[in-house]
């Protein structure tokens, strides 16, 4: 998936932060921030720089740096900057400086506590591994200065109510010709999981358990609508235009998609453009569009102070998050491309992660934090398939074991177990985090200890609720690694107790 490419153009984007990032909302953000002149921030999963430029709007002598692994994305910014971009979208304030880089957000090219700010727009809530991402931005900023992030308050991106270029259309011609080109760009476009990373409400929580200091939070409330009569004459035809370019760039897409071709005659494509172009001048040259179309949501900005040692979580989580990138990478060299999918699973910060390939059956995997389950899922991946032994067999020897004792566990050793002292299931805050909140969602649990076996903690989870009980088992050389698997895979089993 290729995000300026499948849905989220940068005229998409700049319409939207019209409305999300309004100059209302920009004061609100901006006094939680502090932004002072001579501050350097780094704005992380920056995309087309839009949220960077809106808050310089309204600062002075502030650097800002933005990094995105999109290079398109990227290569857009970086025009805008010096002027190649102009209408519709806004100049950027020439009082600030701006610099975007292609980057990886899970592994920083910046020195521990180089930004007096950390600043992210909707990144972590569509970033699978957000717990390395959240650690790396704590890493990068300086003592006392400030990580923040907003998400969307829901889990529907879009919101309530919706604006579209084609709110109406009054023929039958016209409606059918939209329903093709509908059919075409699901074709052309990849399906975008805009929600695949942090649970929008479990932000302040992770910012808490990252180490993060004074977490405090802001409630960004968005409307806009064609119709409303306080919305100038300015908002709406940059609005309007904004969303015609965001067409036409799809459309340029589409008429070189094989797919979409088969869908769609070269009159057929000319007949939508002068479609959208007629729809743009109707909307810009009505006095007051009566239609009513309108579009609401609202996001969550969060902050945190970064303290003045760092947290022991960073250096963990991307260290953890390097070794299942490295994992993956083996099995691309093994010839085999491997689609991840992250699914995050409550209470506490659990996740599914699936590992599949052409050819082989997926493997699913519960695990405590992403990089954990990754790791987890490419060794059952190693011990599925014999064809991955040898570029995996140094990765994947633990796991063997692991497999093994609780295989040996789980046919042969039904209990009754005595319960681990809660000293011991709650010695680490993250975990103590995670059943707190199940407590608080209605589910009891509670951890047994089954042992010892070949210098591995033996450990089960049972989970019980009014309308439901599972039981899983977990084995690991380390006891809270052991506690915190066994406690992620009862969130996602199938056991019945």
């Amino acid at each position: 998936m290729i995000w300026s490419v499948d849905g989220q153009t940068p005229e998409f984007l700049a319409a939207t932060r019209m409305v999300s990032l309004g100059d209302a909302i920009v004061k609100t953000i901006l006094g939680k921030l502090e932004l002072q002149p001579g501050m350097r921030v780094l704005d992380v999963g920056c995309g087309s720089g839009e949220y960077a430029f809106r808050l310089g709007s309204a600062t002075q002598c502030v650097e800002f740096v933005g990094l995105e692994y999109d290079a398109a994305f990227v290569d857009f910014a970086n025009r805008r900057v010096v002027g190649e971009i102009c209408y519709p979208f806004e100049k950027p304030n020439p009082a600030n400086t701006y610099r975007f880089m292609c980057g990886n957000g899970l592994d920083l090219p910046f020195d521990d506590g180089s930004f007096d700010a950390v600043i992210s727009h909707t990144y972590l809530t569509a970033l699978p591994d957000w717990a390395c991402a959240l650690a790396e931005m704590c890493r990068v900023c300086k003592p006392g200065g400030t990580v923040s992030s907003i998400t969307s308050l829901t889990d529907d991106f879009y919101g309530t109510g919706t604006i579209s270029l084609f709110s109406k259309l009054f023929d039958p011609e016209s409606a059918g010709l939209l329903q093709l080109v509908g059919k075409a760009k699901a074709a052309a476009f990849k399906d975008m999981d805009l929600m695949s990373g942090m649970p929008p409400r479990k932000a302040p929580v992770a910012f808490d358990w990252i180490g993060l200091e004074n977490v405090r939070c802001a409630p960004l409330a968005h409307y806009a609508c064609l119709s409303d009569a306080e919305t100038s004459d300015d908002f709406r035809r940059r609005y309007v235009d904004l969303l015609y370019e965001h067409e036409l760039s799809q459309l340029a897409h589409l008429t070189t998609n094989p797919h979409a071709c088969t869908l769609l005659t070269s009159d057929q494509f000319d007949a939508y453009e002068k479609l959208m172009e007629w729809r743009r001048d109707e909307l810009k040259s009505t006095t007051r569009d009566r239609e009513w179309n309108w579009y609401g949501n609202a996001s969550l900005l969060v902050c945190g102070t970064r303290p003045n040692n760092p947290d022991p979580r960073w250096a963990a989580m991307r260290d953890a998050s390097r070794e299942a990138r490295e994992a993956l990478g083996l099995l691309s060299e093994a010839d085999l491309e491997i689609d991840v999918q992250m699914e995050q699973l409550g209470p506490g910060r659990c996740v599914k992660a699936t590992l599949a390939s052409e050819g082989i059956e997926p493997v699913t995997v519960c695990g405590f934090d992403p990089p954990r389950a990754l790791m987890e899922a490419c060794g059952k991946l190693e011990m599925r398939e014999a064809s991955l032994f040898e570029a995996l067999q140094s990765l994947a020897e633990p796991e063997r074991r692991f497999l093994q004792a609780e295989n040996y566990l789980d046919e042969r050793s039904k209990g009754p177990f005595p319960k681990l002292p809660d000293a011991t299931a709650f010695e680490s805050e993250d975990m103590w985090e995670a059943v707190s909140e199940a407590a608080m969602s209605g589910t009891a649990i509670e951890f047994k200890d089954a042992g010892t076996a070949g210098g591995l903690f033996l450990v089960i989870c049972e989970a019980s609720s009014a309308v439901s009980a599972t039981r899983a088992i977990a084995a690991h050389p380390n006891q809270q690694e052991a506690i915190r698997r066994a406690f992620a895979r009862s969130v996602g089993a199938d056991l019945a107790l």
